[in-house]
């Protein structure tokens, strides 16, 4: 579940509390947590709903000035099914203290074996091959870094997204950057 900026700050200012998603699978759960770039969400309820029975306060809770406006948002040529979903603020996200964390030359042999671990499971070599592309191209479009590692795109992202739950990447408006933790890393890996 993606959120665009604009309504991430309105979410982490208290001002909206619900969102509405047509889709053919949900892909958060009540009771679950959602990552953002702002910080962690608690997923308090999630219902499917029909448009019929959208009332004034669920538009103004979603961040919307009128129902049309809520239903460009969501895409009226979109199949699926609309849920209604509410959320709060969640706990502190724990790759925040990682990205920071000191790296001794021991966690950073136990981070090495995690790694090459995650190289074997691709049958090919790309953990240091990110972090090195991204440490050379630091807020680069992942476009742009997809291209000089010869991966596709969204497949790029998704392994991104495998180096920070490490703590050793940051996202940034556009592209990502080194944690400390990440510098530290391959400074003690060469």
């Amino acid at each position: 579940m993606l959120f665009r900026k604009d309504i991430l700050d309105k979410i982490f200012h208290g001002e909206i509390k619900a969102a509405y998603r047509m889709w053919k699978k949900p892909t958060v759960k009540a009771g679950g947590t959602l990552r953002t770039p702002k910080g962690v969400l608690k997923i308090k309820t999630l219902k499917k709903i029909e448009k019929a029975d959208i009332r004034p306060h669920h538009i103004q809770h979603a961040g919307y000035a009128t129902f049309e406006e809520l239903l460009e948002e969501i895409g009226t040529h979109k199949t699926g099914t609309l849920y209604h979903i509410t959320f709060e603020k969640g706990p502190k996200d724990p790759r925040k203290k990682l990205q920071t964390t000191k790296l001794t030359a021991k966690a950073a042999d136990r981070l090495a074996l995690e790694l090459g671990k995650m190289d074997l499971r691709h049958k090919k070599p790309w953990t240091t091959l990110f972090l090195k592309t991204i440490d050379q191209h630091p807020g680069k479009p992942a476009e742009l870094l997809a291209k000089k590692v010869k991966w596709e795109k969204l497949k790029f992202k998704s392994y991104v997204r495998k180096l920070k739950e490490k703590g050793l990447t940051i996202s940034l408006e556009t592209g990502y950057k080194l944690s400390p933790r990440g510098k530290a890393y391959l400074r003690l890996s060469k």
